[in-house]
């Protein structure tokens, strides 16, 4: 058997790496071995953002058959006893995970099946006598944040940026993937015999830490420079600089991915291991709309669009065009390891994940504004969203109207089209969709320690 290591990066886009096309040295380590690789050229997120797409990853869960956690229909948690981890357990396989997003809890069950599971940024907090005060600080930024989308106020822009600052000098909201990806070779070493492995970076997740985009060289920018424009980033006001900081945070993150190489190569475990690499979601750099995140019912492909590749030792690699959903990612693991697909609710419905295009990839969003669901086919795409109650409307152009786009021709997503009721992607969206009261619940909800952290993020809680 070979080893098995899943790296999943927060909030990467499928274009922002060089090996699919991008024209800045993002991603030289990733691009040499996308050479000897399976790159899934069309692989699509579940969700626009965390909690909506790794379930999706890990469990193969979708949001409208997945469940909330704390009765907070946005946030989900994983609600099927079967977990890649667990279906890998079963086959023979040590696990372990190392990974630093506060969503990605034991509570909400993102350890089920691991052997050994850390989070950095679990919620191990002691509540102390400030803690109401740090609370009610998180709380109030985002307000500021809130007010900054509303108009442009260097007074607040400054204010932003200068409490940035301050956790700059202290505890900054993510970890590093060097500190992560140290906790992941840490996890490694203890295994005796094969592993299935996963780490989650957050490095591209705003804010960025700015050492690490100083050290991806792509940006010129100092630190204050770099607060500012995350600053105008938070408030989505447009600044041509926010690319410069995820493009070199991104080469960041691919220098720590060629130290963990060289490490494993150490230890003689490079060439009996399995890499998958990919994306929870992308990320909106000003696209359209003047939007720089990934907001919960945007499901441009910006976001839903996400780099896939997987190298298996000793097989030449080749690009691969068709559509995949990271739902599916359970069926690509068990073609290379050879060992029968589990019992997992989404399914491809392919007798082989490299056969011809057939069945459909879906995404979807469901919260306490209503469901959106993005359906695509081989070449057509679907957007359509059901609001809570009439009238109730979201921000983005596709609010008022389903949207039909020839996505694999219309690339950026410039010419979308009304399509018709009797559209079978249309109608077999519609039948997926439900309202979150309709979502079992898990849990009690979030620590007052955890929704600070949260918060941070730019999560309102």
């Amino acid at each position: 058997m070979m080893n098995i290591l899943l790296i999943t990066v927060d909030c990467l886009r499928y274009d922002r790496c060089g090996f699919n096309g991008h024209h800045r040295n993002t991603t030289p380590t990733l691009d040499s071995l996308a050479r000897e690789s399976f790159v899934f050229d069309h692989a699509y997120s579940t969700g626009p953002y965390t909690t909506e797409s790794l379930p999706g990853i890990l469990a193969a869960q979708h949001s409208y058959n997945g469940c909330s956690f704390g009765n907070q229909p946005a946030w989900k948690a994983i609600g099927t006893d079967k977990t890649l981890a667990t279906h890998l357990k079963s086959n023979g396989y040590e696990t372990g995970a190392a990974i630093s997003n506060p969503h990605l809890s034991k509570d909400r069950n993102f350890d089920r099946g691991f052997d050994s599971f850390t989070n950095l940024r679990e919620d191990t907090h002691t509540k102390s006598n400030n803690d109401d005060s740090r609370l009610n600080l998180a709380d109030y930024l985002y307000t500021i944040r809130e007010q900054m989308r509303l108009r442009n106020s260097r007074v607040l822009n400054t204010a932003y940026a200068a409490y940035r600052y301050s956790q700059y000098r202290s505890e900054w909201p993510t970890q590093r993937a060097e500190t992560v990806l140290d906790h992941l070779l840490s996890t490694i070493d203890e295994f005796e015999d094969e592993f299935f492995a996963w780490t989650h970076l957050m490095d591209l997740h705003a804010p960025i830490h700015p050492d690490s985009i100083k050290q991806g060289g792509l940006s010129s920018q100092g630190t204050a420079s770099i607060l500012q424009t995350d600053a105008a980033r938070s408030g989505y006001q447009y600044t041509p600089y926010y690319a410069d900081s995820y493009d070199s945070a991104l080469r960041y993150v691919d220098t720590q991915i060629h130290t963990l190489v060289e490490q494993l190569k150490s230890r003689g475990l490079w060439e009996e291991t399995i890499l998958l690499f990919t994306a929870d979601h992308g990320e909106a750099l000003y696209d359209r709309d003047n939007v720089c995140d990934h907001p919960r019912q945007y499901h441009y492909d910006e976001l839903l669009h996400v780099p896939l590749l997987v190298r298996r030792p000793g097989e030449d690699g080749e690009r691969i065009q068709t559509h995949v959903s990271l739902a599916w990612l359970h069926e690509i693991i068990s073609h290379f390891l050879e060992i029968e697909i589990g019992d997992f609710p989404a399914r491809s419905g392919r007798d082989n994940i490299f056969a011809e295009d057939s069945g459909v990839v879906v995404s979807d969003t469901l919260d306490d504004r209503g469901h959106t669901i993005s359906i695509r086919g081989d070449s057509e795409k679907i957007i359509t969203h059901q609001p809570i109650k009439t009238g109730d409307q979201i921000k983005w152009e596709f609010r008022d109207t389903d949207l039909s786009i020839h996505y694999r021709q219309d690339t950026k997503e410039r010419s979308p089209t009304v399509p018709e009721p009797d559209n079978s992607l249309l109608v077999e969206a519609n039948e997926l969709l439900m309202s979150p009261d309709q979502l079992p619940t898990l849990g009690e909800g979030f620590s007052e320690a955890m929704e600070e952290r949260l918060q941070d993020l730019g999560y309102k809680m």
